[in-house]
């Protein structure tokens, strides 16, 4: 999705989590995908993919618990403070569409982090 920061961002998406997986919850899931995908920096923020590949400069992970953002390290801090505000406001994933067989909602709903 090209947005506000003018590249692609990802967005990684956790429904229901099976009664067998060690996670406690969604979130958790997300904090660890993100930490075996990328690495950082002591301020949390992506300095390169562990895999190889193009760093995004935004990922947001989203689970019915609540929603994690991450950003690379070179962006100023103008731009990370006013993502995150926009980011604070997304919502949890509504596990409902899931648990009924539906799908999570498409990355188009992210629209309104290109404002």
């Amino acid at each position: 999705m090209a947005g506000l920061l003018g590249y692609e961002s990802r967005i990684l998406y956790v429904g229901g989590m099976p009664s067998s997986s060690c996670h406690t919850t969604g979130l958790d899931l997300i904090l660890e995908r993100v930490q075996l995908r990328y690495e950082a920096d002591a301020n949390q923020r992506m300095v390169a993919i562990r895999d190889g590949g193009v760093l995004p400069r935004f990922v947001l992970g989203r689970s019915a618990e609540g929603c994690i953002w991450r950003f690379a390290a070179g962006l100023r801090e103008e731009v990370v403070s006013s993502v995150s505000k926009l980011a604070g406001r997304e919502p949890r994933l509504r596990t409902e569409r899931l648990d009924s067989g539906g799908v999570p909602p498409p990355p188009e709903r992210l629209v309104m982090i290109a404002r």
